[in-house]
């Protein structure tokens, strides 16, 4: 089955699923400006008490169609691939471009596991 996750309201950018005791936060990525300054802008998000980004430990983001991995400050952070690789402006512009894939993974003991970028 398919279920589609929406932030809560139209001002909020950040949706949560929680998946085998481990709260996971979705978010288009695209706020943070750039891939480098991810980690700082979760770390912001989830610095208020009352942010429910402050219980995730794993962060899935896009907006930048490049696959990746990291950690910062006891999260693990998933840059998901896209199908659509990115936009041909963008390539002339910077030089990036990435293969078409989508991401996968599980969740073991509240971390990131398995972690495959299928290509078609």
């Amino acid at each position: 089955d398919l279920t589609f996750h929406y932030p809560p309201s139209k001002h909020d950018v950040v949706t949560y699923v929680d998946v085998a005791g481990t709260r996971i936060a979705f978010a288009h990525g695209h706020h943070a400006k750039t891939l480098g300054r991810i980690p700082q802008w979760v770390a912001n998000q989830a610095a208020s008490t009352r942010s429910p980004m402050r219980d995730a430990t794993i962060f899935v983001h896009g907006h930048f169609h490049q696959p990746g991995y990291m950690e910062s400050r006891g999260r693990s952070i998933v840059s998901c691939s896209m199908f659509d690789p990115g936009s041909s402006w963008f390539e002339n512009l910077t030089g990036e471009f990435s293969r078409p894939s989508i991401t996968t993974f599980s969740v073991r003991d509240k971390r990131v596991a398995d972690l495959r970028f299928i290509e078609p």
